[in-house]
């Protein structure tokens, strides 16, 4: 297969693809076999193997061409929202460690960041006051 040596399978949803290095030097992850709708092709540059995105006047592809992987979700139950928020929380690790919120958005947790930050700032002025009243 044209300069691809390795598979690996996708963590997200277990499909086979391949990783490549893209001509201007990105990771592209594609899918292992080549498709008619395909629009990377491999190329050989100065000694190495690379993967070229076509675009509009370069497609179709005129020769054997690969996809870029779109993960196809596991059945299952969708990824939580964070209830403060709204906003989607990573589903495995929120499921795993029982989370119902970003940490972030997490109010006992601002809470905290908050009293720290007060605290930090209460030392810096007590420690600013106590040099200036020494060089006096």
């Amino acid at each position: 297969m044209a300069g691809i040596e390795t598979e690996e399978t996708c963590p997200r949803c277990g499909a086979r693809v391949w990783w490549r290095l893209s001509v201007e030097g990105t990771r592209l992850r594609l899918d292992v076999d080549p498709s008619p709708a395909g629009t990377v092709i491999i190329l050989e540059l100065a000694g190495s193997v690379r993967a070229k995105c076509l675009t509009g006047p370069e497609l179709p592809a005129q020769q054997e061409a690969w996809t870029q992987h779109v993960c196809a979700r596991k059945e299952g139950p969708p990824d939580p929202n964070c209830v403060p928020c709204g906003r989607p929380m990573p589903g495995e690790i929120a499921r795993r460690l029982g989370w119902t919120d970003h940490p972030g958005c997490d109010q006992e947790y601002q809470a905290e960041v908050v009293r720290l930050r007060i605290a930090k700032r209460a030392a810096r002025e007590r420690s600013g006051s106590r040099s200036r009243k020494g060089a006096a």
